[in-house]
């Protein structure tokens, strides 16, 4: 086991507890070794209380392995600078901003809740920053590229995000966050789609990221749009991911979900005091009517959708196939 302890933040409410759970549960499965800090960040009065939770810190606290519940306020002055609605719809999304400010040590891992970690985290922690305030994963999928594309941004997903709390200290990060949300960001977000605090940390920190390998932050494209993605990088993400993220629609908490990590998410969820929960139910129409067609499609895409995409240039759009040099030309610029 190694000296130098592992902090990893994790943000959530009630509702989303049992899959915080899960998360730890997975972390601790595959970085047993590791002295491990977790830092549970909540606007939620409830989670303090939570007898499940008190349960599960109980059973999996040790020597190596501690946990820290960080309650914000609603008062808080930085929640209340920012007002709720319009470009902010939930301020419980500010405590990713927040906790390289709230929690002091060298490295802190931030980790959406929606996640599994499959593999070792050591590596990412070894990561030599090179003075830049975070790293992260390029995000090249869907609705966030044409964001990124729109602003002339190289776009990062904030699911996963390795801290370097000194810089981000020392170069003022939550001041600068706050002015651009209550200036620049609503110019640049009203009536638009947005992110919220993910547009904001890719406007503000544009050149101070350091870009990593997408088997850190390997999201739900990676799987369910499998030929969209050309190169050994993309293969090595979706053939041994170390980080899963569930972003977007196919959540492994719903019984009929298709995404081929669901059931090493249930695995991890037995393990926690939340295994007697049971997952969501779709309603009969939607099981009828959709999960067939997204099993057809997830196992049958490596041949239908080079077609699609064959089909696609000859009347003329553009192809959705990404190439690994346009992630590992960044990935490549950051390593110097």
């Amino acid at each position: 086991m190694t000296n130098e302890k592992q902090h990893i933040a994790i943000a959530s409410d009630l509702a989303y507890l049992v899959h915080a759970a899960t998360l730890v549960r997975s972390i601790l499965e595959h970085n047993w070794r590791h002295g491990l800090v977790f830092h549970l960040l909540t606007m939620d009065k409830r989670v303090m209380d939570d007898n499940r939770l008190k349960q599960f810190i109980q059973e999996t606290s040790s020597e190596s392995v501690c946990y820290e519940i960080h309650y914000v306020d609603e008062m808080h002055p930085f929640i209340q600078s920012v007002p709720e609605g319009g470009t902010i719809k939930n301020r419980a999304t500010l405590l990713r901003l927040m906790a390289p400010s709230l929690i002091d040590v060298e490295k802190l891992l931030y980790l959406d809740s929606d996640m599994i970690v499959l593999g070792d985290l050591a590596p990412l922690f070894a990561l030599d920053m090179e003075g830049k305030v975070m790293a992260a994963v390029s995000d090249l999928f869907g609705s966030s590229h044409v964001i990124a594309k729109g602003l002339g941004l190289q776009y990062f997903n904030a699911g996963t995000l390795l801290f370097n709390v000194p810089a981000w200290k020392a170069n003022n990060c939550l001041e600068k966050v706050l002015a651009f949300t209550l200036g620049k960001f609503t110019e640049l977000f009203t009536r638009k789609k947005h992110y919220g605090d993910q547009d904001i940390l890719n406007s503000v920190f544009q050149g101070q990221v350091r870009y990593v390998h997408p088997k850190y932050n390997a999201v739900n494209p990676l799987f369910l749009r499998r030929c969209d993605f050309y190169g050994k990088m993309f293969d090595e993400a979706h053939d041994q991911p170390v980080i899963v993220h569930f972003a977007g629609g196919a959540k492994p908490w719903n019984a009929w979900d298709i995404h081929p990590y669901a059931k090493k998410y249930r695995y991890y969820r037995q393990m926690t005091p939340w295994r007697d929960v049971p997952l969501s139910k779709s309603k009969l129409a939607k099981k009828i009517a959709l999960w067939p067609l997204k099993w057809f499609k997830y196992h049958c895409q490596q041949v239908f959708c080079p077609l699609s995409d064959l089909v696609r240039r000859i009347i003329g759009y553009s192809s959705r196939i990404i190439p690994e040099s346009r992630v590992k030309y960044w990935i490549e610029q950051t390593d110097g």
